[in-house]
């Protein structure tokens, strides 16, 4: 066989490799996030939804996230906002503390917020807004009303 034929010989398997590669990606597992339903106040005790105060606890489960990052996310009806803590290569059990607006401003009180553990492979700084875009698996929203 002449040189040039087993370049284009060589050259037809790696692209059918490639394309192969492109149809039947290597496949990650899926991330799963949750959070618990029941939320407390920063002393452990339970809260009344319709009456929280500013700081809550929230607790939740994450598997598999090896190489992606974790965050609670507070929705003020204006923006989703990344919470402090939590981050990189967590697995199993979380609890952070959550905050529902400012501590001491009256525009935060008397208002809804919704909460959220998120999955995503982008890096974000606490109290930055969320980018959606990058979420690879979110929990479900618990709903809490600021009175306090």
């Amino acid at each position: 066989m002449k040189s040039w034929q087993s370049i284009i010989i060589l050259g037809l398997m790696l692209s059918l490799l490639l394309t192969a590669c492109e149809i039947f990606p290597s496949q990650q597992p899926t991330s799963i996030v949750s959070i618990e339903d029941n939320i407390e106040d920063e002393n452990g005790n339970p809260i009344d939804k319709s009456s929280a105060p500013f700081k809550v606890r929230v607790r939740g489960t994450v598997s598999n996230a090896q190489g992606l990052y974790l965050y609670l996310v507070v929705d003020d009806g204006n923006a989703q906002w990344i919470q402090p803590g939590l981050g990189q290569n967590v697995e199993g059990d979380f609890e952070e503390n959550v905050y529902l607006g400012i501590e001491n401003d009256p525009d935060s009180l008397n208002k809804q917020y919704r909460i959220f553990a998120v999955v995503t492979d982008k890096e974000h700084r606490e109290n930055e807004h969320l980018d959606r875009g990058r979420i690879k698996a979110s929990s479900a929203e618990i709903d809490l009303f600021r009175k306090q």
